[in-house]
């Protein structure tokens, strides 16, 4: 009896920590593959890794001069692993893994560009203007947070707790580093900007601890974000979403200087990884020309006395 509750127990836990985003990515994956091993006449067989090497071989580069994405190819090689467990990793499917490694020479990727404060308090500025106090506060939570997207919109009432006016405190659930490490992470805002926009857009949604504080989908937010970029012009210099977690994290570094400080914050693994982020990061913004943006400083200063932000110095 214990024999069989096991495996299933296992096999539970491993598909409690894929998102459900990532799990409809897997399963659309697994169906174009097997709609090319049925083209090709082809079966894979865990018994016969060699062969099955070749397929995935053939199978990625299919991708590559059909013009698919490059994340198309690792997206396979991870839910080709859940449906093949014995088929895991550079020992099992060499020929596969050296395939993607190529494409991935091939097409390095492109890394989103970092916002300079000065685009972030243009965004904030522009947002208010608008009388858009939620597309404000989500931009300063991710900018003062390093939060990835994902974290942001996932955000639930009652994983927000505020200590004193200039400190809130955000619980992250089901994160990436934190689904690897099997565990719950935390971050703070500190700056008082970032604290009182939030607090505000609190204040205007329910009050159930589950109500998801941004509650908006991902396509929404990004749209919105790039009709103000384009607007000014600003459509050109490669900024994305990810790109106030890259610009947060660069500027935060700038102010403080502590790579540990950093690690913290950013939820890296080790200093090493942040030293390249961060360096990456601050090469990026070194770059940029951004033209002139209107000045929004005065108003949010006004908004926030008595207090003062270092974003508005």
């Amino acid at each position: 009896m214990g024999s069989h509750l096991v495996p299933a127990r296992t096999s539970w836990l491993r598909f409690d920590l894929v998102s459900a985003s990532t799990r409809r990515k897997y399963d659309a994956a697994i169906i174009n593959f097997m709609r090319f091993l049925s083209y090709m006449g082809w079966v894979v067989s865990e018994r016969d890794p060699l062969a099955a090497d070749l397929i995935y071989e053939h199978y990625i580069q299919f991708l590559f001069e059909n013009g698919q994405p490059k994340a198309w190819s690792e997206t396979f090689l991870s839910a080709a692993a859940e449906r093949w467990p014995a088929l895991r990793g550079m020992r099992a499917i060499p020929r596969a893994w050296r395939a993607v490694l190529a494409w991935r020479k091939k097409e390095p990727p492109k890394r989103a560009t970092p916002f300079p404060l000065r685009v972030v308090l243009f965004l904030i500025g522009n947002f208010l203007g608008r009388a858009n106090l939620r597309l404000a506060a989500a931009v300063a939570v991710c900018f003062g947070g390093y939060l990835r997207p994902g974290e942001l919109l996932g955000l639930r009432r009652a994983n927000v707790r505020f200590s004193g006016y200039s400190r809130a405190i955000l619980t992250l659930e089901f994160t990436k580093s934190g689904q690897r490490r099997l565990m719950t992470e935390y971050v703070s805002i500190d700056d008082p900007l970032a604290v009182f926009l939030l607090a505000s857009w609190l204040d205007r949604c329910p009050l159930d601890p589950g109500a998801v504080v941004f509650d908006m989908p991902y396509s929404d937010l990004r749209a919105r974000l790039r009709a103000c970029l384009a607007a000014y012009d600003l459509q050109f210099f490669g900024f994305r979403l990810y790109s106030l977690r890259r610009g947060g994290a660069t500027y935060d570094f700038e102010c403080h200087g502590s790579f540990d400080r950093s690690v913290i914050k950013g939820r890296w693994q080790n200093i090493a990884t942040a030293r390249i982020y961060i360096a990456d990061a601050r090469a990026g913004l070194a770059a940029l020309q951004i033209p002139a943006l209107p000045d929004y400083g005065l108003l949010l200063k006004e908004l926030i006395h008595p207090y003062e932000s270092s974003w508005l110095v």
